[in-house]
């Protein structure tokens, strides 16, 4: 069980780098390697940005001008959500494991600084790429390669967290990067663009 992880505190604190794609790729990074450790459970800390109403904590609390500071002057910004729902960038990692299929299947990066994890759902299978993490990543182009999978056509689509933002703030999903049909033998082979900092998921559905 691991709880309260989330991003390192940051000396300086604006709106925009609530939106850094680097944040989610550092929590994506995060949660393959609690998955890979079999973890049992994890709390990201935390869902909702909230403010300190400085009155309510002053009969209880020590010394409330801390929580004054760190929650009214200088934000840190954790949330999946802002104060005002905001979504950020972190909730669409959540969004992706998601959509990543019920049973994990093997899958290898032979590039160190991509991190992967496939999954399929019956006939439909896809693999979660993380550029970066603790340092800053450059930008790459991945060749996926899925084997074993079932032939005929499909639909293939590509969501990525990057600083573009390509996602509808009202709905809370995230908005295709590329769509498309495609025939498929049981070995398929595409290429994804995985700027710096960012999280990708590339999915093999059954055709519309």
């Amino acid at each position: 069980m691991v709880t309260e992880w989330s991003k390192g505190s940051d000396p300086a604190s604006v709106e925009e780098m609530a939106f850094d794609p680097r944040r989610a790729a550092i929590t994506a990074a995060c949660l393959m390697a609690y998955i890979d450790a079999k973890v049992d459970w994890t709390f990201y800390y935390h869902a909702w940005d909230q403010v300190c109403y400085l009155k309510e904590f002053q009969p209880f609390f020590q010394n409330p001008d801390i929580m004054y500071h760190h929650w009214n002057e200088v934000p840190h910004r954790f949330g999946l959500f802002g104060v005002s729902q905001e979504v950020r960038p972190q909730y669409f990692v959540y969004q992706m494991l998601g959509r990543l299929g019920e049973r994990r299947v093997a899958a290898q990066s032979t590039d160190k600084a991509l991190r992967v994890l496939a999954a399929r759902d019956g006939d439909c299978a896809a693999v979660m790429i993380v550029n970066g993490g603790a340092q800053p990543s450059q930008d790459r182009i991945a060749a996926v390669r899925f084997s074993g999978i079932a032939a005929g056509r499909r639909h293939l689509a590509v969501y990525r967290i990057d600083r573009a933002m390509a996602w509808s703030p009202s709905q809370l999903k995230l908005l295709p990067q590329e769509r498309r049909e495609v025939d498929v033998t049981e070995q398929f082979a595409c290429q994804v663009f995985c700027p710096g900092d960012s999280v990708c998921l590339l999915a093999l559905d059954k055709a519309r």
